[in-house]
């Protein structure tokens, strides 16, 4: 149950916080967003690593969540602006195939990181590093 919930928070979050990134991307800015949104994903990274007790990772977890939804949407939002129509359905699917190819190389090098060094922090701080 504890890897559920820790799975499950930062999809919620993520739900909960993208409309909310989006529409301050349109007010403040993307960039100001975007980096916002990376630089608060590597931080909540690291604080995963830091992490001592279950609770601990969970608000990490959670917070990993809120600050990395800001990147997906205004990333979207910044190819709309920057595309012409006939390129932006291309751009667009560019997001979606790094994400794809995070999402199957990812959890692999997570677990030869975490299996091959002495700490079960080490994906974490890799990761963290790759954030920023």
């Amino acid at each position: 149950m504890g890897l559920g919930l820790l799975m499950a928070v930062y999809s919620v979050m993520q739900f909960i916080f993208a409309p909310i990134w989006g529409g301050l991307s349109d007010r403040y800015g993307r960039k100001r967003i975007l980096l916002l949104g990376v630089f608060g994903n590597a931080l909540s990274l690291f604080l995963m690593g830091l992490a001592s007790s279950y609770w601990t990772l969970l608000a990490a977890r959670s917070l990993a969540g809120i600050l990395s939804s800001a990147t997906l949407p205004t990333a979207m939002a910044f190819i709309g602006d920057s595309t012409s129509e006939a390129d932006r359905g291309g751009g667009m699917g560019s997001v979606g195939a790094a994400m794809g190819v995070g999402m199957v190389i990812g959890p692999g090098l997570g677990g030869w990181l975490g299996r091959n060094w002495p700490s079960c922090a080490r994906p974490w701080w890799v990761r963290s590093a790759s954030c920023s």
